[in-house]
């Protein structure tokens, strides 16, 4: 695991109250149950703030899954 993804998933952890062990790539919205409207702005503004970024309304609606998640910041930081 490189450290964008450990970045990434220790910060998904801090927001949705969960173990790191919980979060792996393949983790969607479905699969937390603490991952609700308010944790997913909370969401987006920890990335926001940590990947020194800017993430659209559109993106922010977007970011239900790790996956899409990663890609939405990468694109932003490449």
């Amino acid at each position: 695991m490189n450290n964008f993804d450990k970045k990434l998933i220790n910060l998904m952890a801090a927001v949705f109250k969960v173990q790191p062990s919980k979060i792996d790539k393949r983790i969607t919205n479905r699969d937390i149950e603490n991952w609700d409207s308010l944790r997913q702005i909370n969401l987006v503004s920890a990335i926001e703030v940590e990947f020194k970024i800017e993430i659209s309304i559109e993106e922010a609606a977007e970011m239900l899954s790790y996956n899409i998640i990663s890609k939405i910041i990468i694109n932003w930081i490449s």
